[in-house]
């Protein structure tokens, strides 16, 4: 049977495939000038979109073949966009590492939600190579940042309960220490670090105190 006698345009095999690949593209550049993704994200999201926009045009039911034809062309247009230096992985790292520290996250922390965006391990090694190196001083920071030194908790512990004795000042102490080591651990530093950083931080309040 012809292409006439059959009812399709001459070319039409081609044609969808085109336009799937330009409305893939336009999607994909739209979320790309927004922010960074991962090429694993973008997948995802494209994938999404494609299976909406399926639904909203009520086509039928593909066949294994044609979700096959549809992915290639996927792969492809996340390969031009590679290519074209729009979508890159090490970019999306770095893009990540920098706003997680500004909201005063550790490394487990950061390397957890680069992870989430398909980043293989090797661009998450090179992208938080250099956080080691200021990890502690990042989790003293925040430490500062709470209350100013670890002399401030004691002195308002004493001044609310002046009869405390050297036993319950003790508790205190353990009690507060436990509660900022908690915190940092929370925000993703390791045990050693968060350690560290309060040992810092009592030093500096015992510096301070020594020199009012």
């Amino acid at each position: 049977m012809s292409e006439r006698d059959s009812g399709r345009p001459r070319g039409g095999a081609a044609r969808p495939a085109l336009s799937l690949a330009s409305g893939l593209k336009a999607k994909a550049l739209y979320w790309l000038a927004r922010r960074e993704h991962s090429r694993h994200e973008l997948q995802t999201k494209l994938r999404v979109y494609m299976a909406q926009q399926q639904r909203t045009q009520q086509l039928q039911a593909h066949t294994r073949d044609e979700d096959d034809h549809a992915d290639e062309v996927l792969q492809a247009v996340l390969n031009d966009l590679e290519n074209a230096n729009w979508l890159s992985d090490s970019r999306t790292a770095e893009a990540v590492v920098y706003s997680r520290q500004q909201r005063g996250l550790g490394i487990r922390r950061i390397t957890q939600d680069l992870k989430r965006k398909g980043l293989d391990s090797t661009t998450i090694t090179t992208a938080t190579a250099d956080l080691q190196h200021t990890e502690a001083q990042r989790a003293l920071a925040l430490l500062q940042k709470r209350k100013g030194s670890l002399s401030n908790l004691e002195s308002e512990d004493e001044e609310n309960q002046p009869s405390l004795s050297s036993s319950s000042a003790l508790q205190a102490r353990q009690k507060a220490w436990q509660k900022h080591y908690q915190f940092l651990v929370r925000r993703g530093f390791s045990g050693d670090v968060a350690q560290r950083a309060l040992r810092l931080w009592a030093s500096d309040a015992f510096d301070d105190a020594r020199h009012e």
